[in-house]
């Protein structure tokens, strides 16, 4: 039976977490609104490496989300002894399902949070960044998470993010029912996500246009599926050689910083921990409202620039406190909605969601 992370492996997972939450915020900051603009006089160089490359920590929690997903639906699996194809499939559509409102339900609180926030800050300042009101079809379209695959316009940066992990999360569960289904479903499984990660590192990832899917990230999140899957240097070397491969075919920073976070996070288990023994408490904590983060900073830190761009001189050095305030109001706030819409509302949904963790992220959109 595989059992879900230890203490140790949620440590990493936590700092890894954190650190890339900020690094989203920050990236939305320097890449959309006025404020970094106005900053960038001060540290360009800076600012254009955050707008640029600070992005890539989506990767971070790809790998992330597919290892937890992976130890999730291992553990779901008992003694993983072949079962009844209706037992299979029913369990199957039950976590689908569940897993839809786990990252829906908070989505659509936010995305209210979403349609007010843009409506206030188009009345003090004129900006591309800003979401024109959506009209019933986008709405719907962002509701069931087929946004990006309807070519509407998001209404928060980040939205495609939550569509994706839900869609790679219903690929995994779709393969783990087939695998369920033979004599060894592990081997199976393992089986399946290393040809679907070849295929997307070798060909699907090579083409921008198929982004609004999830084949296109199996690459990254297949790595931290193998990773769940089994701690075996030979099945997890082969998921490594197949992404290097890749990345030796046609380079792309995506891919470094995938099996990078893959390797660091082999490494630190292979140590059982002993690299990194406590991680401090406020970096648990962002951790755990990474996801609410993901979902509220945008339209909170849109707030922040219309307030300090309308009402504020435009000076360098006023204008870096204000990404420095957007960076904190956009945690507060992402914790206030963390405790008193996040929570109530997955409490809702299901008492098991433990065995379905997700990649918060946090998402960490471009």
């Amino acid at each position: 039976m595989t059992t879900m992370p230890d203490h140790k492996s949620l440590a990493l997972i936590d700092a890894l977490k954190a650190g890339a939450c900020c690094l989203i915020v920050l990236h939305h900051l320097a890449f959309y609104g006025p404020l970094a603009d106005h900053a960038d006089d001060l540290y360009p160089a800076r600012v254009e490496w955050v707008a640029q490359h600070a992005r890539l920590a989506v990767q971070v929690f790809l790998v992330l989300g597919g290892y937890l997903a992976a130890k999730g639906l291992m553990a779901s699996w008992g003694d993983a002894a072949p079962a009844q194809a209706g037992v299979v499939w029913r369990d199957a559509g039950r976590r689908v399902v569940e897993r839809f409102f786990r990252l829906a339900l908070p989505l659509w609180a936010a995305l209210v949070l979403a349609v007010l926030c843009n409506a206030v800050s188009d009345h003090w300042m004129d900006h591309p960044s800003i979401s024109a009101a959506p009209n019933v079809l986008q709405l719907l379209t962002h509701l069931l998470l087929l946004q990006d695959i309807a070519g509407h316009e998001a209404l928060s940066a980040g939205i495609w993010y939550v569509a994706i992990d839900f869609q790679l999360f219903a690929m995994l569960t779709l393969m783990g029912a087939v695998a369920r289904l033979a004599p060894q479903p592990r081997g199976v499984l393992m089986g399946l996500t290393l040809a679907a990660l070849s295929l997307s590192a070798l060909f699907i990832n090579r083409h921008p246009s198929w982004d609004v899917g999830a084949p296109y990230f199996w690459c990254s999140y297949g790595l931290g599926v193998a990773l769940g899957l089994s701690p075996r240097r030979r099945e997890l070397g082969l998921a490594a050689l197949v992404v290097m491969g890749a990345f030796l075919l046609e380079p792309r920073s995506r891919l470094l910083v995938a099996i990078t976070t893959a390797v660091v996070f082999w490494a630190w288990m292979a140590a059982q921990g002993r690299v990194l023994p406590r991680v401090a408490p406020w970096c648990r904590g962002l951790s755990r409202i990474s996801y609410s983060v993901f979902l509220t900073h945008f339209p909170v830190c849109l707030v922040v620039n219309a307030i300090w761009v309308t009402f504020l001189p435009v000076n360098p050095w006023v204008q870096l406190w204000g990404v420095v305030t957007a960076l904190k109001v956009s945690l507060l706030a992402g914790w206030l909605f963390h405790e008193r819409v996040e929570r109530p509302l997955v409490k809702r949904v299901s008492g098991r969601v433990s065995g379905q963790a997700a990649t918060h992220p946090a998402g960490l959109s471009t």
